[in-house]
């Protein structure tokens, strides 16, 4: 034990002797209260003193202390009485000469304001410690157990408040078995009754909380089921672990009642600490990466997203001031699962991950993370670390990339992957044609400048032809006149390839020869019901479909031109077979190697667990996930026996696919959290962004502007630029024109490069403020798109700073930044050079403009409206 802290134990122990409140009075006067609230901040100054010449193990006994003493700080003004004992008991772990362990742990009675007996279960280490509260006891068995506190002792932070009544742990949604209707019976862990106490067990590199409930009744039945969970710490260690299992006793044939989802476990209560009034943050795991600023505000109803599917990672990040909390999911294997947010009133938010187990046995059904056969093999996990959302996406990335995601192999990285086709890495620009919703057809892909892919070419060729590119084509199938249709409905492949409209091969020849590639778009999960193969090929048969077996459809259009589509299971082997035949009908229609098409569009792709879920059959567990592996793999196999260039690109992304397709289109939120996740082991192939013209309406730039910024500094090919933005004016074509010209100047980076952390703005300072102004929901520099890349040679170690003002008119900006050469392993040797940008196709040349010599290195920038400016750090 070092002297500092051996002093500190020796006070305390004085301390104690003091004579102080009664122990158990709940009558406490203002001054009295005062006087404590002074005792403990006394107390928490004190292990903060000693905290840095604490060894490990006494880390993990003073960050018990730690959590109490906050604990009771949050419980001074409604529950002072418990408030003191926790004062007190706080001391007594501080001053105990007996070893509590590595993670700590320690459980004591006290008495609540009703004078009740309540049971306090803790267990932590140096960086992240748990409180339990166990209440309505009998025989000494805690009949309710609630989260109380989750602490970051190590900063002294916490992230919920203290559980002022019960709060449950799980939640379990029950279903009727004949499915003759759908409606859920819940039951959670406050109705269902602890069975013992929560015992502490040992494992093999863990201490465990272990807690369970046995024969909990399902509501409106006599069908029983057994609950067991854990908690699970690790010596030293930041992570903590959550298991479940839930297990119906009833034999399930005869059950009334199956088991339907889980949710668990439940986060309450987090909110800003007392006393800091910065923002608190919360990054939920849709799109790109939304970030919702004071999300006890901003979530005015609840919000919640399925995975995989418009959900991309499993994991949920809040932070405040530097303080971070990542609420993850362990799982490699793709299982169906929802993460949810939502106001807990009175300045605070829950957050919960719901389970939606496999269904292969209807109605059979359990979920079981732990134990003897288990049905996932999955943790919830909770993590703290140090930082904003940025390294809270690190904490993500680093368990991610040692996953094996759905059985195909760790990710690889795009520099070095084979499967990943040189091209699509590599390309600067991507655009899409289109044509509107109903009858109309294109079949002539290069007819007159009315074309929008004639558009596309003659823009390209005019301003771009050195760069390679790619085209979504969204209308290139002759249908009858007169028809309706949605696009490109995979109605008629296989079997007759004369959808295929006149001159397609010739077209795709034609771009070829303007560094083009023309990729047809496909309605991956989607079929027509109306069409001429769902009746005869008996489409209803894997058809996705609601609770009570109706298939599940979706129309577009309207009047003569609405459309019925059906969603269908993905990875059945008739579907299958239909998405082969469309590549292999597309690829037999050229006529010679470079009128071969060099991938698809898969629309809509991933979505289908996005869907309602009710159906037994086909989703549930993993049985989604698995196939789109299967059609992913089997497509890509058809079509690179034909061509070897072939390259799959696909709507949607989510991390289990990440060695299955490369290729995805983004949907821009607030943060880039996915790039920062994985862009270098997979790409997006532009953004899914309308833009309206800029030269006519001026006003709306961050909505128009911004975008496109984004896709360069992102790390992005510019686009996916369409009509009209091509027929947007001057000031449109002159940027998406410049766009391309610093992507192509700065491609070693940005194409397979890893996205680091953004530099530190100072300060931004706008000549005239930006109309209108900038919403409430962004950070204050959305209108000033900035990134930061490695190189992907891990011997070449320099790095690439982008800033880019995507503001249109009179907007000029004054930026003042840092970068600190420790965050991104620059050594003190190192220049930062100004990067200029000239030429088509463009050169770039590099100017010194300071050095690290003396660490951080502040810069003064100003920068016009649509100006993009670059820096290199480098020898």
């Amino acid at each position: 034990m070092t002297m500092a802290v051996s002093k500190y134990l020796k006070y305390l122990l004085i301390l104690v002797s003091v004579p102080i409140l009664l122990l158990f009075s709940s009558n406490f006067s203002s001054y009295q209260s005062q006087n404590i609230s002074g005792a403990i901040d006394q107390e928490i100054q004190k292990i903060a003193q000693i905290w840095s010449t604490a060894s490990n193990q006494q880390k993990a006994q003073l960050g018990l202390a730690d959590l109490l003493l906050y604990s009771a700080k949050e419980r001074l003004s409604n529950q002072p009485g418990l408030a003191q004992q926790l004062y007190q008991n706080a001391i007594s772990i501080s001053t105990s000469s007996t070893n509590l362990g590595n993670p700590a742990y320690y459980n004591f009675k006290a008495l609540n304001q009703d004078q009740q007996e309540v049971q306090f279960y803790a267990i932590g280490t140096g960086n992240i410690a748990y409180l339990l509260i166990g209440e309505n006891v009998s025989n000494s068995v805690p009949q309710t157990l609630s989260l109380d506190s989750i602490h970051y002792p190590s900063q002294h932070h916490y992230f919920i408040k203290p559980a002022f009544t019960p709060r449950p742990l799980w939640k379990a949604s029950f279903t009727r078995a004949d499915r003759a209707e759908f409606k859920e019976t819940l039951v959670n862990s406050i109705q269902a009754k602890l069975t013992v106490a929560p015992e502490l067990i040992p494992g093999p590199n863990y201490r465990a909380l272990h807690l369970k409930w046995s024969d909990v009744t399902v509501p409106e039945t006599t069908e029983l089921v057994n609950v067991e969970a854990e908690l699970r710490l690790y010596p030293d260690s930041e992570k903590s672990d959550w298991y479940i299992n839930v297990d119906p006793k009833t034999n399930q044939t005869e059950a009334k009642k199956v088991l339907y989802q889980v949710e668990f476990p439940i986060i309450p209560n987090l909110s800003k600490q007392t006393g800091n009034n910065n923002p608190d943050y919360l990054v939920f795991p849709f799109h790109s990466g939304e970030l919702l600023i004071n999300p006890s505000q901003a979530l005015t109803k609840p919000r919640k997203e399925l995975y995989p599917g418009q959900t991309r990672w499993q994991a949920l990040v809040y932070y405040q001031s530097n303080h971070g909390l990542n609420f993850m999911v362990t799982d490699p294997d793709g299982h169906a699962k929802t993460a949810l947010a939502q106001s807990g009133g009175d300045g605070t938010i829950q957050l919960s991950w719901i389970h939606h187990p496999a269904r292969a046995g209807y109605p059979k059904s359990r979920l079981r993370m732990m134990g003897n056969n288990p049905t996932v093999n999955y943790s919830c996990r909770l993590v703290t670390y140090t930082g904003d959302w940025y390294e809270g996406a690190q904490v993500y990335r680093n368990w991610m990339l040692e996953q094996d995601f759905l059985g195909t192999g760790k990710p690889k990285r795009l520099a070095i992957n084979p499967e990943a086709a040189e091209w699509a890495k590599n390309m600067i620009l991507s655009y899409r044609t289109f044509s509107s919703f109903g009858l109309e057809n294109i079949p002539d892909l290069l007819g007159d400048d009315s074309n929008q892919v004639r558009q596309v070419y003659d823009f390209h060729q005019k301003n771009l032809a050195a760069y390679s590119g790619q085209i979504s084509i969204y209308a290139w199938r002759d249908l009858p006149k007169g028809k309706p249709t949605f696009f490109d409905r995979p109605e008629v492949a296989p079997g007759d390839d004369n959808y295929i409209g006149p001159n397609f091969g010739k077209a795709i020849a034609k771009l070829r020869e303007n560094n083009l590639r023309g990729n047809p778009y496909i309605e991956a999960p989607l079929w027509d019901v109306n069409g001429t193969t769902y009746g005869p090929e008996k489409g209803s048969k894997i058809a996705m479909r609601y609770y009570d077996q109706r298939p599940i459809k979706v129309k577009f259009g309207k009047g003569k031109q609405e459309t019925t589509l059906t969603w269908v299971d993905v990875g059945t082997e008739p579907w299958i077979k239909k998405q082969e035949g469309i590549v292999k009908s597309l690829l037999n229609d050229a006529q010679s190697e470079v009128e071969k098409i060099d991938g698809v569009y898969f629309d809509f792709a991933l979505i289908t667990n996005q869907l309602n879920h009710h159906n037994p059959q086909t989703v549930g567990g993993n049985h989604a996930s698995m196939g789109w592996k299967n059609l992913f793999q089997r497509v890509t196999s058809t079509a690179r026996t034909d061509n070897p260039r072939y390259t799959l690109f696909t709507e949607g992304m989510a991390d289990c696919y990440l060695n299955l397709n490369h290729f995805y289109l983004h949907f821009q939120k607030e943060i880039p959290f996915d790039i920062a996740l994985w862009g270098d082991y997979n790409k997006t192939y532009g953004t899914k962004s309308s833009w309206a013209t800029l030269d006519a309406d001026p006003i709306n730039d961050w909505e128009q502007a911004v975008p496109m910024a984004r896709t360069l500094a992102w790390g992005q090919p510019i686009g996916r630029i369409d009509s009209a933005m091509i027929q947007g004016g001057e000031t449109v074509q002159n940027f998406l024109v410049q766009l391309a010209h610093y992507r192509q100047a700065n491609l070693d980076y940005l194409s397979t490069g890893r996205m680091l952390k953004p530099v530190t703005i100072n300060s931004l300072q706008w000549l005239t403020p930006p109309n209108p102004q900038v919403p409430p929901n962004q950070l204050p520099d959305v209108m000033i798109p900035n990134a930061v890349f490695a190189h992907p040679n891990p011997a070449d170690k320099s790095v690439l700073f982008i800033l880019i003002n995507g503001t249109t008119q009179n907007s000029a900006a004054t930026v003042n930044f840092t970068i600190d050469p420790k965050q991104y392993n620059l050594a003190n040797n190192y220049q930062l050079y100004r990067r200029s940008v000239s030429g088509n196709p463009a050169i770039a040349s590099d100017t010194p403009v300071g050095n690290f010599s003396q660490g951080s290195l502040t810069q003064s920038l100003q920068l016009q409206p649509l100006e993009i400016v670059t820096y290199v750090a480098k020898p």
